[in-house]
């Protein structure tokens, strides 16, 4: 009978389940863990010694490791008043990590040295780049000597890099003072205010001519001569008209007359073909022959006379008619194109105020925006001149400024050895011991029981 069996014997009310309710088949009881751990407590305390005695053994004959640590200086330029890196840190930490260094391990490694295991750190807010390994005293050379060869490496590229920023930055420099130059050489500054100072002179000058009464007056009054002239013109068109319109009716009194005439000829020439037809029968005297012959004398007059009559009213009088519209019609026609002129004359005359009144407000207004911008060139050249100045300042400055990258201290080993202190290790290896120890009574008793179990299973 093993000490649980023989403890809840000799207490059987202390291990019933009325006087221990926690104690179940599906819970563990802490008064059993209890009485396992101090049955088994040499074996606690044999694997606590054991483990205190090797973490000092450990502690005492462990070798001692150094940090081998450089520290490196990124170089600086100034931009907008600000130092930045020459190369982002990143971008560094990338080179070292997987060029730099992997070259250095690569050439120790073929020489078959030491190859230290160095890594590179970018500490926040810092321009700073770490280097660190660690390693025993005796390997300190082959550590020192691989961050100064990686250390060579990233010297080598930033040399090129700064010196392709110096350039840069001599170009921006000498570009810019081409520039100054060319704003304080008052040629250019001639050149330039020249063409806006003659603009103003010249409008100063068209508004005075515009101002002047004398050469405006001379204008429209030659304008205005012009439009009398034309007037008189139509006026004259005008008296022609009326004259015209008398002679076309002096030309049908005409014709009246003429018809008139016509009729009282007509009636002489039958008067007289009458007595010329009664006296045709009487003819024997000489005097009745000579009266005959007067009258057919006169009828042959009279009828000469009817004809020429006649062919004045019916060929001369269309004729003269005829000539007397297409003038009066030309008359007319004049008289439109007198009157289009005096229009158009007018309309000029209108275009000239209106002109002279509009040529006469933009010079006015003209003179303000070119006397504002002949002094708003003086200010922007002012301006431009202090920016140019303050330009050539600054890429000064950031020549000036322009930092090397650097290790601000050699590559140097720590003074204390990074082991952990012998205190400790003692501590952690009892701590270690003990849960060792635990584990292992847990281990030995579960290992017994089952043993007697599978023994009782075999006697059953």
């Amino acid at each position: 009978m093993n000490d649980l069996q023989a403890h809840r014997s000799r207490y059987p009310e202390q291990t019933s389940a009325d006087a221990f309710p926690y104690a179940r088949d599906d819970e563990i009881s802490l008064v059993d863990l209890w009485l396992v751990l101090d049955k088994r407590k040499w074996w606690i305390f044999g694997t606590a010694l054991a483990s205190l005695i090797a973490g000092m053994a450990f502690a005492a004959w462990a070798p001692k490791t150094y940090n081998f640590r450089t520290t490196i200086e990124v170089g600086t330029t100034e931009k907008n008043g600000n130092l930045v890196p020459i190369e982002q840190l990143e971008t560094v930490e990338a080179k070292l990590e997987n060029s730099y260094i992997p070259l250095v391990r690569k050439k120790r490694g073929a020489a078959n040295g030491p190859v230290p295991d160095i890594q590179a750190t970018v500490p926040k807010h810092s321009t700073l780049v770490t280097l660190r390994s660690r390693g025993p005293q005796e390997d300190r050379p082959h550590h020192l000597s691989a961050h100064r060869a990686v250390l060579d490496q990233l010297l080598q590229d930033h040399r090129r890099v700064l010196e392709v920023l110096r350039t840069k930055l001599e170009g921006k420099l000498e570009r810019a003072r081409i520039r100054l130059e060319e704003l304080s050489d008052p040629r250019v500054i001639e050149a330039k205010r020249s063409p806006m100072e003659r603009r103003l002179v010249q409008a100063k000058l068209e508004l005075e001519e515009l101002g002047d009464k004398t050469i405006f007056q001379a204008q429209r009054k030659s304008i205005e001569s012009e439009l009398a002239g034309t007037r008189r013109q139509l006026q004259s068109l005008q008296d022609q008209e009326e004259l015209l319109k008398k002679d076309r009716s002096n030309l049908e009194m005409r014709s009246e007359l003429l018809k008139e005439r016509i009729e009282a000829l007509q009636d002489e020439i039958r008067n007289s073909e009458q007595h010329r037809r009664q006296a045709a029968g009487g003819v024997g005297s000489p005097t009745e022959a000579m009266a005959q012959l007067m009258i057919d004398n006169e009828l042959q007059q009279n009828r000469e006379r009817l004809a020429t009559l006649e062919e004045r009213l019916y060929v001369g009088l269309p004729k003269d008619r005829a000539k007397l519209e297409m003038a009066i019609a030309d008359n007319r026609r004049a008289r439109q194109d007198q009157n289009q002129r005096i229009a158009a004359i007018e309309a000029k005359l209108a275009k000239t105020l209106r002109q002279h009144e509009y040529r006469m407000e933009n010079k006015k207004t003209n003179i303000p925006v070119l006397k504002a911008k002949l002094e708003e060139y003086g200010a922007n050249h002012e301006r431009a001149m202090a920016e140019q100045k303050q330009t050539v300042a600054e890429l000064e400055n950031q020549l000036k400024n322009f930092s090397k990258t650097r290790a601000i201290v050699p590559p140097m080993q720590s003074l204390e050895p990074t082991n952990s202190s012998p205190k400790l290790i003692v501590a952690l290896s009892i701590v270690l011991g003990l849960f060792a120890g635990v584990f292992l009574a847990f281990f030995v008793e579960f290992r017994e029981k089952a043993k007697a179990e599978m023994a009782a299973r075999a006697g059953a």
